[in-house]
């Protein structure tokens, strides 16, 4: 008997066979359920599918628009997704992958994630509006940081012996408070912190002090001793409010003199005069011997009144020093801070009588009194003045260094006598370094500095080289280097000479800012010539050649004559000439770039030095410069800038140009990063190749288009000349896109480990099309304006920029580079005006913001851009955002601006200008017309059966190169694990 299918199962099998062979892709996953896990993770399920590959899970944050993906294998129905922000909406979809292809998306399912505490409140700032009332105002926290229904905010008052002096809640719609009856001259520490269902959020603090004094004269110098004919300055350093007025009586309290009146001591043609200033200091022109005497500062408010008595000294044959004593075995009274207390004489008696005993056989300075001036808090430190006489015969330095010797020497094993004391501090102007001149040339000398006998006591931490030219005033000096402290001997270079000229050339000692000796110099001077080039040229092509000739010859003379003469006494016949070697001085090169190039063994591209055509030169510091050049690629003449050192640069100097082109190779191509093309290593000095950016630098931009409000040139570093009335205002299109491009170039670096330290609307330079390029990855600091890095703890810092657990301690994280990018949006905002322009000094900046201060609202910044700038500015770096949050804050600015329409189309990158060992890969657009997303974006959709190789210039995979991974998933970026220092 005979089995015969039917039709329709025959179209059964048939259907069958072309699912599993390939004739369909399959249909979208079905029972898709997402429910949340807690505040910062969903939990996704859905139905188990057959003959699949794998499920591709698609999910992101509502209106936010940027989609993140997660791939699960065809075993798995459930997912985990983590790392999610609080109370926040999540759309999920799901896609199957088969052989055959994508299915289409599965039905979109939403989530809400758990309410977790707040973030802590920003703007917290407290103010006495009376002498008792405290009226405390803080910033409404914004929903997107409320991490669920806030509740309200709870306040605590704590005394400085943190006693709860008054605490209370508030509704979520109040931002401020009033407490009264609160006590006069006390210190109060103010908590803030909101909560919610989850709990209570962080809190915000703020120290305040309801100051209330009588004037108080601190850290007084009773005795000044001065040079005659020099300046002078006496202090009256006091404390009390309201704020004292000041008065100084002078010729034995016989003449009265106030701040804002001039004194004239004697008229032309040689005036001198006398200065008092509100701060209580008291300037000399120059004074003469009868000039001494005794001043009194006298000071006055409601609460009472204080004098203090100094003695100056005018003498050419009086020293002093002061030194700053740790005594290691005192513990710290009070009373040490009175003068007319008994534990602060006895003290200063125990530490005077050991003193003399020290120098009582001195042979160069007599030592005429011994003044225990102050002990400060902490460990004690004792702060003192010897005070002696030049003995006769003997130089005033040798006097001071004998006094300066015989206290280091002496106390080296501990001791003061029989007072245990740690490390010796000398007071006052360090010492110049020793220095010489080695080479001098046409344009440049080169001096060698060593470091002075007592640098360690004076805390010297760097050398500043200024130069003026022979005639001019000392208005004309100009400082053309700093040189770091290193290993004793250090190399100082004298740039921007010209031939043929005489100079005088100062060298200085700076010390750290905490025992700056207000801010006096010594300077050691040296008398320069320049080589004349037309001479040079002269004495190279006429007198040193004949020169040289007549030397050879009386050589050749003098070695020959008595060979010949005995070759001709032994056999009768004349010598044979033996052919001289010849000597050929070549060019040696100071440093193996050899061994560099094995001690920094990245991978770049290594162009032919051929291949470079080298222009006009872009910028230049002391030992750097930027060029403009054209590299030939594929036959076009690509425009590109090099950066080379000068040849007279240190082994430093190559190691950094090195380590920066290092760097660049790791950190890789990017359209928003001055990227590398390559670098010429072989057959010269090192080239690094970059991306040139025509448009220039974004500061410079900033100040072309700075608007009249902003022309108040006391607080820019802008010459005024720059700024026009008519200038083309910056709009806030062009403000969001540098705003937009400077984060997701920094978010490349944040993905990358890399920490850039130095983050400023200076080092951001601009592309053809206003393209912002994140710059400066080390070498480049060297071109830019000194002043803006100042003296911090021992190092040149942009403190203006940097956040202040760098300035701190140091450290430096993405969220310290987040912090500067908040400061370089408040510049784009100002067009490009200097941060806390009436703060003089790093340390005053410091203290400002622990005290809670941040930047101002500049004027036509909207209120979502300056939250954005709060947030970057957090006291603690963990409630910062991270730069792959702060995208997408940006980004979602400029969705709503209805003209910007496709944000990534503006930074597309010139195919020319991509790094040599970038390869470019195709793919596939997500099904749906799902448009693709940029190279940072996790979302990519690649076809599971493409092989996907990222290759760099010697040909090794992904697997093989350090730092390639070919999954990029957002997961992967670990803020606080990237490294501490420059990359």
């Amino acid at each position: 008997m005979k089995h015969c299918l039917s039709p329709l199962i025959i179209v059964v099998i048939i259907s069958s066979l072309v699912n599993v062979c390939g004739g369909q892709v399959p249909d979208p996953p079905t029972g898709v359920n997402v429910t949340s896990n807690g505040p910062h993770s969903i939990k996704v399920q859905w139905d188990a599918m057959s003959n699949i590959s794998a499920y591709h899970v698609y999910y992101q944050k509502k209106d936010v628009g940027a989609w993140s993906t997660k791939v699960v294998p065809e075993n798995q129905t459930s997912l985990l997704i983590d790392g999610l922000m609080p109370y926040k909406i999540y759309l999920v979809k799901i896609k199957a992958n088969t052989s055959n292809g994508m299915s289409n998306f599965s039905v979109q399912v939403q989530a809400t994630t758990d309410e977790a505490p707040p973030s802590a409140a920003s703007g917290l700032t407290a103010k006495f509006i009376s002498s008792s009332d405290l009226e405390i105002q803080w910033e409404l926290i914004p929903n997107e940081k409320a991490n669920g229904v806030l509740l309200g905010y709870r306040y605590v008052v704590y005394d400085n012996q943190f006693q709860i002096v008054m605490n209370g809640t508030v509704s979520n719609s109040t931002n401020s408070t009033q407490i009264k009856d609160m006590k006069r001259c006390a210190d109060y520490t103010v908590y803030l912190r909101a909560w919610t269902a989850a709990g209570i959020g962080k809190n915000a603090v703020f120290n305040i002090t309801n100051i209330c004094a009588p004037p108080k004269i601190i850290n007084h110098k009773q005795i000044v001793i001065v040079t005659p004919n020099k300046a002078a300055v006496l202090h009256c350093n006091y404390t009390g409010f309201p704020a004292p007025s000041v008065t100084w009586m002078i010729n034995d309290r016989t003449t009265t003199i106030q701040p804002g009146h001039k004194f004239i001591l004697s008229g032309p043609p040689h005036e001198r005069y006398i200065v008092p200033h509100l701060n209580g200091s008291l300037t000399f022109s120059h004074v003469l011997y009868h000039d001494s005497g005794l001043y009194t500062c006298f000071l006055n408010n409601s609460l009472g009144s204080a004098e203090a008595n100094t003695t100056m000294t005018v003498s050419k044959d009086t020293i002093s020093v002061v030194f700053v004593l740790n005594l290691t075995n005192e513990h710290f009274n009070d009373k040490l801070l009175e003068q007319d207390s008994s534990i602060f004489k006895n003290l200063s008696s125990t530490i005077k009588d050991e003193v003399l005993r020290l120098y009582s056989n001195t042979a160069k300075a007599r030592i005429q009194d011994v003044i225990i001036q102050n002990f400060r808090k902490g460990s004690v430190m004792a702060t003192l003045m010897v005070i002696a006489t030049i003995r006769s015969g003997a130089e005033r330095e040798d006097a001071e260094n004998e006094i300066l010797y015989t206290m280091i020497i002496e106390t080296k094993d501990g001791y003061l006598g029989q007072i245990p004391v740690g490390e010796i501090i000398v007071q006052g102007a360090p010492p110049p370094p020793n220095v010489q001149i080695v080479s001098k040339q046409p344009k440049y000398a080169v001096l060698s500095l060593v470091r002075p006998t007592f640098f360690k006591q004076y805390e010297i931490v760097s050398y500043s080289i200024r130069y003026k030219k022979h005639g001019k005033s000392d208005d004309a000096y100009k400082t053309v280097e700093t040189v770091k402290d290193k290993d004793g001997t250090m190399k100082g270079v004298v740039t921007g000479l010209d031939p043929g000229q005489f100079y005088f050339v100062q060298v200085a000692s700076h010390r750290t800012v905490s025992m700056n000796a207000e801010g006096s110099i010594k300077y050691k001077t040296l008398e320069v010539d320049t080589p004349d080039i037309m001479m040079k040229q002269v004495m190279l092509t006429i007198v040193l050649p004949v020169g040289l000739a007549i030397i050879i010859a009386v050589v050749i003379l003098f070695c020959i004559r008595p060979y010949v003469r005995s070759e001709v006494q032994a056999d009768g016949h004349p010598p044979h000439m033996i052919p001289t070697r010849q000597f050929v001085p070549r060019e040696e090169n100071l440093y193996d770039i050899g061994r560099l190039l094995e001690e920094f063994p990245c991978r770049w591209k290594e162009i032919p030095r051929e291949d470079v055509t080298v222009g006009k030169e872009l910028g230049a510091g002391a030992f750097g410069t930027v060029v403009r050049a054209e590299l030939k690629r594929d036959g076009k003449n690509i425009p590109c800038a090099v950066k080379m050192l000068k040849r007279f640069a240190t082994e430093r100097e190559h190691r950094d140009l090195f380590n920066e082109l290092s760097i660049m190779s790791q950190i890789g191509n990017h359209t928003n990063l001055v990227s590398l093309l390559g670098a010429c290593t072989v057959n010269g000095p090192l080239w690094v190749i970059v991306k040139l950016a025509e448009g220039g630098c974004l500061l410079e931009y900033l100040h072309k288009h700075r608007k009249p409000e902003y022309s108040d040139h006391a607080y820019m570093n802008v010459n005024p000349s720059t700024s026009t009335d008519d200038a083309e205002k910056l709009d806030k299109l062009q403000k969001l896109k540098f705003a937009h491009g400077i984060a997701r170039g920094m978010k490349h670096l944040e993905k990358m480990k890399c920490v850039h330290r130095d983050l400023a609307a200076r080092n951001v330079l601009l592309g053809k099309t206003l393209i912002p390029m994140v710059s400066d990855f080390g070498l480049s600091r060297d071109i830019y304006e000194s002043e803006l890095y100042e003296d911090v703890k021992g190092g040149k810092r942009p403190v203006r920029w940097m956040a202040p657990e760098s300035i701190e301690d140091y450290t430096c994280t993405s969220k310290s580079d987040v912090w500067s990018y908040g400061v370089t949006l408040w510049e784009i905002e100002t067009a490009g005006t200097v941060p806390y322009a009436g703060v003089d000094s790093g340390m005053d900046i410091l203290n400002e913001i622990k005290k809670g201060y941040r930047l101002e609202q500049p004027n036509d910044c909207d209120d979502d851009v300056y939250a954005l700038m709060l947030d970057t500015w957090r006291a603690n770096p963990l409630d910062r955002p991270s730069f792959f949050e702060l995208d997408e804050r940006v980004e979602q600015m400029l969705a709503g601006i209805s003209e910007y329409l496709e944000i990534q189309n503006d930074e597309e990158e010139d195919d020319d200008m991509r790094a040599y060992d970038v390869v470019h890969i195709s793919e596939p657009e997500l099904a749906n017309g799902h448009v693709a997303q940029d190279d940072d974006d996790p979302s990519h959709d690649h076809n599971a059966n493409e092989q996907v190789r990222y290759t760099d210039i010697h040909g090794a995979t992904a697997s093989d190169v350090p730092g390639i991974h070919e999954d990029t998933s957002r997961d992967q970026v670990d803020d606080e694990t990237s490294i501490q220092t420059k990359c």
